[in-house]
């Protein structure tokens, strides 16, 4: 059956030419997706500031959150979300110390902190990152060496790298303004400019005494790790082992000691897998509608020859084995030439992701047999999988009826296929009602499903949907005249498995396109509207590097005069137990804010609900309503929470709101955060006026805090619409790269739709029809194709949308501007009418009658 499947192809070449490019590209799709997905996933090595140490003993992140420790799945958390490792007691360090094998321990603490030059402006400051701060013993364990200058010895002196001396334009003697979390701005002298030994990335390092960085972490009884140098010769697993025993319960001891901490780019690695699995997975599920959608057509094109096998005595499963082997043959081409070419565009399309901000700096494609063993995979299965599918519709005629089906279009769906295609449209119902009352980020992270869930939906019950539809758009077509429109309804309203096959890529591109464009907008618009009605202060205090703002700020600006209310909201990583009591409790890790209760509501009006948040005490904690209604949480509950540093609390629900978009799923108290979280930074600080403008005295703070940046609420609105913007320049290039495929699919298919009627133009043109009558018609049914096309894309598109708005914001409204979806309607007609005419332009040239008398 193989060699007939070759020979098949082998003397078919025209025909199956447009189902090889669809698998080529398909092929080479995911061949770079999967290239570039491994890549994000292995190319963060970790960080390697601890590179000269044997070991790192560190807090355990994956703490139980329960009380009494009961066994806790962390699971639920988002990918990269985990809460940092908590610090330990400084008596781990001397217990460490006495184990033998160990040469010597030596504590490392870490800090944030800003460095700028003494009085200078906040341009130079880093605006990619911020400055860690390190004990100067702490620089033995990469190690850096001294190039100038002399280790740190009094409590005002610092150690730069030479990257930071560099950027800020600091050298020995220099004076420099150091921020930090516990003591804000503070001048400092440099002692010295340091370099590490090994070349590479490293996180900017600032180097102060060993007393001062303890003090300046808030918490001088504990560090942050442990490192272990090994006496030589010693076996290193078995002193781990050692090790892990004198260290305790609620430590790790890493014998990798690049995954003692994030390295500078693992939160970008983070974000580019995030994206390149979620624009991946897209790529693949449009790759399966473009695959099916030919090998569909295909078949339907060669029913008159499967009907004669038929009618010679082939049985059923022999055509079915026919079609399986010729999507064997075609998917063996299509991997020969698609994967060189997707290993070729990973490359090209790296460099462009690290252009665009999408990638860190030192992104590149990692090569490796797993993309190529699922390119196989998905290459080979998915060919399968749809000869399979359009080969079984036209083997399961009998044979007497064989011919009778060759000369007329079929006319019923499968039993199978429509009750398939009800499940998937009962499934998208009830996902689209779970989904807006779930509500929040899973309620529209949800109802995004729907728009898969219609597309199959739409592609199992293609014909009778476009039969329906056909009937309705066929009549608009008649204005292109008389003969000709009624022509191109009849044959649209006769034909419309082929009409269905046609418009499902064009339904597809409209889809995702409208979708990948419109959606992001509509968050952005919901967040814009609600942060508009929730921020009632008349400045809103940033930091200039993104990192945030010490406590310090807000003290000095409570004091300003004309300052009515302030307060700081600071982002502190907390893991909530979301389990029934007594069993195992799922955990969700979540960025809360820390805020004063007592100054929220002239600052904030976050529309509560339930409750009251000024009861938000040390052990309360507020949820917004999307949150509570998932995880089904009431005003009252006791939920089990570890915080930054380890501790375990039972926090009571006090209150839940429903403006959160922008903002944060939990609200903490400032009180709490400042005990267990001393290093938070507040992300901002609200800031209202009792009538005399401060505007000046707030521009006046930065020169006692380098970092800050004074904005009023227009202009914080207008900068968040800003960043807003900037974050969707990566989904326009994934939109550019599918909408390129979808669209050589979209011509691919009309254009072997249009070919295969070669026989069929010509005896138009025997009964008295011109060419530009047949082109008239041919016209008129590429418009047909291309109205149902986008108006399916258009349904399914605008049901996710007010799907996502109501579960987000609880209103149907969503971001579509008129422009830009006019322009991709006229993208689907100019593509649909292009594919279409030019192949049929080119199938009317030779005589009608040397078409006929032609071998078919």
């Amino acid at each position: 059956m193989l060699r007939l499947g070759l020979r098949s192809v082998r003397t078919r070449k025209a025909r199956f030419a447009g189902s090889l490019l669809a698998v080529a590209l398909a092929v080479t799709v995911i061949t770079t997706g999967g290239v570039l997905l491994q890549s994000a996933v292995t190319g963060d090595g970790g960080s390697r500031r601890f590179h000269a140490v044997t070991l790192v003993v560190t807090g355990n992140p994956h703490i139980s959150v329960a009380p009494g420790g009961r066994p806790i799945d962390s699971g639920a958390d988002p990918v990269g979300d985990r809460l940092p490792p908590p610090r330990l007691p400084l008596s781990v360090a001397h217990r460490v110390a006495q184990v033998p094998g160990v040469r010597e321990v030596v504590t490392d603490v870490s800090i944030y902190s800003h460095v700028v030059k003494a009085g200078g402006p906040s341009s130079r400051l880093n605006a990619d990152g911020a400055t860690r701060g390190h004990g100067w013993s702490s620089s033995r364990l990469t190690p850096y060496r001294l190039r100038e200058g002399h280790p740190p010895v009094k409590p005002d002196e610092i150690v730069l790298d030479g990257g930071v001396a560099a950027r800020t334009g600091l050298g020995t003697g220099d004076f420099a303004d150091v921020v930090t979390a516990v003591d804000g701005s503070r001048r400092y002298r440099v002692a010295g400019v340091a370099h590490p030994a090994l070349p590479g990335p490293l996180h900017a390092t600032v180097f102060f005494t060993d007393q001062t960085v303890a003090r300046l972490s808030g918490d001088s009884t504990g560090v942050d790790a442990v490192a272990v140098f090994a006496e030589p010769h010693v076996d290193i697993a078995q002193l781990a082992s050692r090790v892990r025993d004198a260290a305790g319960d609620g430590t790790l001891v890493l014998t990798d000691t690049s995954q003692a901490e994030p390295s500078a780019d693992s939160g970008a690695y983070v974000a580019t897998t995030a994206f390149l699995g979620i624009m991946s997975a897209v790529a693949g599920f449009v790759a399966i509608f473009v695959i099916a959608g030919t090998f569909s057509l295909l078949v339907v094109q060669r029913r008159r020859e499967i009907a004669l096998l038929r009618a010679i005595g082939a049985t059923g499963g022999q055509v079915r084995r026919m079609i399986a082997a010729e999507g064997l043959v075609v998917s063996a081409i299509a991997l020969v030439a698609g994967v060189p070419a997707g290993l070729a565009l990973s490359r090209p399309l790296a460099g462009l992701l690290v252009s665009l901000g999408v990638a860190p700096a030192g992104f590149h494609p990692v090569y490796g047999a797993i993309p190529l063993i699922v390119t196989a995979a998905a290459g080979v299965g998915l060919t399968q999988l749809a000869a399979f599918t359009a080969g079984n519709r036209a083997a399961r005629v009998r044979p007497t009826e064989a011919l009778r089906e060759s000369a007329a279009p079929l006319k019923r769906l499968s039993r199978l296929r429509l009750l398939a295609g009800a499940a998937f449209g009962a499934l998208s119902a009830f996902i689209v009602v779970n989904s807006i009352a779930t509500g929040g980020n899973k309620g529209s992270g949800d109802a995004f499903v729907v728009s898969f869930t219609l597309m199959i939906t739409v592609t199992l019950l293609g014909p009778l949907i476009t039969a329906q539809l056909a009937r309705l758009v066929a009549p608009l077509i008649v204005i292109l005249g008389r003969g000709q429109g009624f022509l191109a309804a009849a044959n649209a309203k006769a034909n419309p498995w082929r009409i269905a096959s046609a418009s499902i890529p064009i339904t597809l591109a409209v889809t995702f396109t409208c979708i990948m464009i419109f959606m992001p907008q509509t968050v952005q618009m919901l967040t814009l509207q609600e942060s508009l009605l929730r921020i009632h202060a008349d400045h809103v205090l940033v930091s200039a590097d993104g990192q945030g703002l010490p406590s310090a700020v807000t003290r000095d600006v409570a004091r300003l005069p004309g300052v009515s209310a302030v307060a700081a909201t600071t982002p502190i990583p907390v893991r909530l137990g979301m389990g029934a009591a007594g069993g195992p409790v799922l955990t969700r890790t979540l960025m809360a804010l820390a805020v004063e209760p007592g100054e929220v509501p002239a600052l904030l009006d976050l529309d509560v609900s339930v409750g009251h948040l000024s009861t938000l005490t040390d052990d309360g904690i507020a949820a917004s309503s999307s949150l509570a209604r998932e995880s089904r949480w009431h005003v009252g509950d006791s939920l089990p929470v570890a915080l930054p540093d380890g501790t375990r609390k039972e926090l009571h629900l006090v209150a839940t709101y429903e403006r959160s978009l922008g903002l944060s799923d939990v609200l903490v108290s400032a009180d709490l955060a400042a005990r267990y979280a001393p290093q938070a930074l507040a992300s901002a600080i609200y800031v209202k006026d009792d009538g005399r403008s401060t505007a000046d005295s707030l521009s006046a703070l930065t020169k006692d805090h380098p970092t800050l940046v004074t904005l009023s609420r227009g202009a914080y609105l207008s900068q968040l619409q800003r960043s807003n913007d900037s974050q969707t320049t990566a989904v326009y290039l994934f939109i550019m790269l599918i909408g390129l495929y979808t669209a050589i699919s979209v011509m691919n298919t009309l254009a072997a739709a249009t070919a295969a009627r070669t026989r069929e133009f010509a005896a138009l043109r025997l009964a008295g029809s011109t060419r530009r009558q047949v082109l008239t018609m041919v016209g008129g049914e590429a418009l047909i194709t291309v109205v149902i096309g986008v108006l399916l894309g258009t349904l399914i598109a605008a049901t996710t949308l007010v799907s996502s708005s109501l579960a987000l914001a609880r209103t149907p409204a969503f971001a579509a501007p008129p422009l830009i979806y006019l322009t991709i309607v006229a993208l689907a007609v100019v593509l649909g009418l292009a594919a279409t005419l030019l192949p049929a332009r080119m199938a009317v040239r030779p005589s009608a009658i040397s078409v006929i008398g032609a071998r078919e």
